[in-house]
């Protein structure tokens, strides 16, 4: 699977660079290409052209908790490249690297009081996807002060690299939105998106679109938005 992955992954991604390919609903191109991932055994896709290249899962070499978001980094060929917790980012349960920490229990685990022996061949299966993040900096070094944009690079880790899938743009989703009731007062009713708290309204615009690709559900990731603020500062 990885080498047929890593055969298709150029090709891709060059014709997206080109002018193919989105990242939301309303795309007007015919196809969307995309890397389907697995994170906290949901099923996730980030566009083929964001995507730098595919690794092993390494550990990453920690980092204090106030490096902009990035709880780690690993080298690559000589470049210093930040990994980010997406799965934590997202407020999902079991992050892949948090299993990963010696003597960790998984939520499952958690749950039942039981914690299963190690299994290598689901470790075998974990990558860490280096992605292609664009940031504007400005002329002091600080993200959002004006200034040309800096092509960086970011590690997510995943438990398992799915395929390269292509789906038709038009069949996109929009992701639903639910509304909530104040309790007690039933004459006044709020969007629950109108007024989100800051992490909800981070990790709503982190996720523009649910994809259908063989009978599988997937959420599309906004790269930029889920990772951009994990970019300030210089690296690699």
């Amino acid at each position: 699977m990885q080498a047929d992955l890593a055969s298709q992954m150029p090709a891709e991604a060059s014709h997206h660079r080109s002018g193919g390919g989105g990242t939301g609903p309303g795309d007007k191109d015919e196809s969307l290409t995309v890397l389907a991932f697995v994170l906290a055994g949901q099923d996730f896709a980030v566009p083929v052209s964001a995507v730098r290249e595919i690794l092993e899962y390494r550990d990453p070499i920690p980092l204090p908790a106030e490096s902009g978001g990035a709880i780690g980094m690993i080298d690559l060929r000589g470049k210093t490249i930040p990994i980010v917790d997406l799965a934590t980012r997202l407020g999902l349960a079991g992050s892949p690297v948090a299993e990963s920490a010696p003597g960790s229990i998984r939520p499952a685990e958690a749950a039942t009081g039981k914690q299963d022996a190690p299994n290598p061949s689901r470790d075998a299966e974990k990558r860490i996807i280096v992605l292609d993040i664009v940031s504007a900096t400005g002329p002091g070094g600080e993200d959002g002060a004006g200034g040309s944009d800096e092509l960086r690079h970011i590690g997510i880790p995943c438990e398992e690299v799915s395929d390269v899938w292509r789906v038709p743009a038009s069949t996109v989703e929009a992701v639903p939105r639910l509304r909530a009731v104040v309790p007690h007062r039933a004459d006044t009713a709020v969007e629950a998106s109108a007024n989100p708290r800051p992490r909800d309204a981070a990790q709503g615009a982190a996720v523009t679109g649910v994809l259908r690709h063989e009978g599988r559900l997937a959420l599309l990731i906004d790269h930029h938005a889920a990772l951009g603020a994990s970019v300030a500062g210089p690296h690699g």
